[in-house]
């Protein structure tokens, strides 16, 4: 069977970090057949004596034992996520998991951990749980540690979730969440410690100030879109989903259907984009941007970053489907709230201002609850986006 370009890229990382050759099941074999900078790492994160003078062969012999140390063991299943947990619940039922379908993150921390190790054989990846760390593991008694596990876990997916949902969350309001939605109420220290200790291992959130924030704003040239964010829904309500639905958006991949969504799917489908694989791509692209408040024009553009052109006749078809979506997508400058659910939060005027990302097309039913004053293009937009009408709202207004 043919590999996709996504799975020969995982591959490629892979191979990177596995050991070329037949998976070996014994600590000691596992050991030895690693690098030296691999070991010398795994000995000072376990501070075992007398690192600095061993060899490559002295650091495994002396890393066999260190590991076998219940201690060793739970420092690093205290970090691991819940995908990394299933993975290594899987392990230990099946020591050996031959499979094409891994990638690197499922995996890098039990490996760095030395928990685990990978091997790569005939165009495959193995992953390895040694017999020795199995036996100690399975003869501890975890039910106090995994129930500690859960409540740090719990905190750190509402940490995840409010900064996929709201792009950044004052720490104190995600305390007030979590308290609002869980009959053990947690503490401010509780909830920072946890958020800190699992934020570098994973990367899922940052904290910035007073916020938790997404990791989107990871690179130093999105901190002008993050002062941008923060001043665009300073006073604005969160949106508060049940608890249920509020733990989906740990899930940074998470996005909920909506009938406008479906809509404009159906559409593509039927009109633009015979192929139904195609299709949703670029639906679930234009989601993405909408998501992103990428205004109109550019929504458009996800057709020809897949090489689909669309005639008039299309784009007319389009543009009331993707002023719905938008409408209807939660927004980070917006708390949560979708435009027409911001609307209906307030009173005319307030409302059209509130309501209206940067640069989208108004609904027309929406003009109706406030007269739009006629703007010049180098005058700022009445949107309330701090942009220039030309670069916001009329780039995408047809006349």
């Amino acid at each position: 069977m043919m590999k996709s370009t996504d799975q020969k890229f995982f591959d490629k990382l892979n191979k990177q970090y596995a050991v070329p050759g037949e998976p070996r099941t014994a600590l000691a074999e596992c050991l030895a057949l690693q690098k030296k900078t691999m070991l010398s790492q795994l000995a000072s994160d376990l501070e075992v004596a007398g690192r600095s003078r061993m060899n490559k062969e002295e650091l495994a012999a002396a890393l066999s034992q260190a590991l076998l140390e219940p201690k060793a063991i739970l420092r690093t299943m205290d970090v691991i996520n819940r995908t990394e947990r299933e993975l290594w619940e899987r392990l230990l039922k099946q020591p050996v998991l031959e499979n094409d379908e891994f990638y690197p993150s499922q995996y890098t921390i039990l490996q760095n951990g030395g928990l685990i190790y990978t091997f790569w054989q005939e165009d495959k990846l193995a992953l390895v749980l040694p017999e020795e760390i199995r036996q100690v593991y399975e003869g501890l008694d975890l039910r106090e540690f995994w129930a500690k596990w859960e409540r740090q876990h719990l905190i750190t997916d509402y940490i995840a979730a409010a900064a996929n949902l709201y792009g950044a969350c004052e720490r104190s309001k995600l305390l007030e969440i979590f308290n609002n939605q869980n009959k053990e109420a947690a503490t401010d220290d509780e909830v920072t410690l946890a958020g800190l200790k699992l934020m570098y291992p994973h990367r899922e959130y940052l904290i910035y100030e007073d916020y938790w924030i997404s990791n989107y704003f990871e690179d130093d040239d999105t901190r002008e879109e993050l002062a941008e964010l923060l001043e665009l829904s300073r006073n604005k309500p969160y949106y508060i989903p049940p608890k249920t639905e509020f733990l989906r958006y740990a899930d940074n991949l998470y996005t909920p259907n909506t009938l406008q969504f479906e809509k404009l799917k159906t559409y593509v489908s039927r009109h633009i984009v015979r192929d139904r694989e195609l299709a949703e791509t670029v639906a679930d692209n234009i989601r993405l941007a909408s998501s992103m408040e990428a205004p109109l024009d550019e929504l458009l553009d996800e057709f020809l970053y897949l090489d689909i052109e669309l005639s008039e006749q299309q784009i007319d078809g389009l543009l009331p489907l993707l002023v719905e979506l938008r409408n209807n997508t939660r927004l980070w400058t917006n708390r949560g709230y979708t435009p027409v659910e911001m609307r209906n939060l307030f009173t005319p005027p307030a409302a059209l201002l509130a309501a209206r990302p940067m640069g989208t097309m108004v609904k027309p039913d929406f003009a109706r609850n406030a007269a739009v004053p006629k703007v010049g293009r180098n005058d700022p937009c009445p949107c309330g986006s701090g942009k220039k009408h030309k670069k916001c709202c009329g780039a995408v207004v047809k006349e």
